[in-house]
């Protein structure tokens, strides 16, 4: 008996990178049977990019992950990997009663029970292929920002989208502004809103691109939270000016920064107009934005996946 049980959570509250970087792992374990299990609430699109369509489940309670454990012990699987905010003990445990070894991916630095517990960071970022790729891509960074992204990540439940449309309307028109709704967005009304009242043809929105990872490797910069997105834009060598929605991505916001990947904005509370536009002004120094390209390949290689694979493949076998 082997192969992988992968558990993820996916809604509009938690957003979409748990159930992405599940995809990715699936993507990468060919040589191991993988079952995916996904919440209610991931988007149809995320579901279709499986090479082999997941089951829905209706949440993670214990309930659920106990008949979890049963489905996937009758498959013949040894272990799985449970994707979410927030894995208790409690979660671990009902995974466990089916006989299944259990790999926590969270915010948690450590969860009593499991069998292997990871923060996802920098160093061990489950990066698609393509994203990963950017990493050996070339850049330069020349002359002041002219392309610019707004990428708050797949869900933007905090609206900051739509604020960032309206502090930069009519302002900065030389420079292309790529606004991007991932496939789980949870405000797109009241962007749109947004985008219309602008009435400012530097906007340019795109809807779940499917050629994301080039978008991220052509502008000069993008304004995103301190969540997987801009560990994506850090290996793609894309300066940033971060924000967060959330403690965790505080937590990351602040270290890349830190490390010289970007810029830290804040809360959306104290990413204020003349702080979001002082940060622009900022990477409009073309060898500021060259530096924290070279920073960001340095602490996101693209090789994190690969080194986790190789221990799920072992805890699997």
């Amino acid at each position: 008996m082997s192969g992988l049980a992968l558990v993820a959570e996916c809604n509009k509250k938690v957003g979409s990178g748990h159930a992405v970087v599940t995809r990715n792992l699936v993507d990468l374990l060919t040589s191991v049977e993988c079952r995916a299990y996904l919440t209610k609430g991931t988007p149809r699109r995320i579901l279709n990019s499986f090479r082999r369509r997941p089951k829905t489940i209706p949440d993670l309670a214990v309930g659920t992950l106990m008949s979890v454990a049963v489905d996937a012990r009758s498959r013949g699987l040894k272990a799985a990997v449970l994707n979410a905010l927030q894995v208790t003990p409690a979660m671990v445990k009902a995974l466990k009663s089916g006989g299944l070894k259990v790999v926590a991916l969270s915010v948690n630095r450590n969860v009593p029970g499991a069998d292997m517990s990871l923060t996802m960071g920098p160093s061990n970022m489950i990066l698609s292929p393509a994203i990963s790729a950017l990493a050996a891509k070339p850049r330069s960074h020349r002359g002041p920002v002219k392309n610019l992204m707004i990428l708050m990540g797949g869900t933007d439940s905090s609206g900051s989208t739509a604020r960032l449309v309206r502090v930069l309307a009519g302002r900065l028109p030389g420079v292309r502004k790529s606004v991007i709704a991932g496939p789980n967005f949870a405000r797109f009304a009241e962007l749109h809103r947004a985008l219309t009242s602008a009435k400012d043809r530097s906007f340019v929105l795109f809807r779940s691109p499917k050629n994301l990872p080039v978008l991220m490797s052509r502008v000069d910069a993008a304004i995103t939270l301190g969540s997987n997105t801009s560990l994506e834009l850090a290996c793609a060598g894309t300066p940033m000016i971060l924000m967060e929605e959330a403690p965790h991505e505080r937590r990351l916001a602040r270290l890349l920064a830190r490390k010289g990947c970007g810029l830290f904005a804040g809360s959306q509370r104290e990413a204020t107009s003349e702080r979001v536009l002082a940060a622009l002004k900022r990477l409009d120094d073309p060898a500021l934005r060259a530096r924290m390209a070279r920073v960001g390949r340095s602490v996101v290689n693209g090789r994190g996946a690969e080194r986790l694979a190789a221990k799920l493949r072992k805890l699997s076998a």
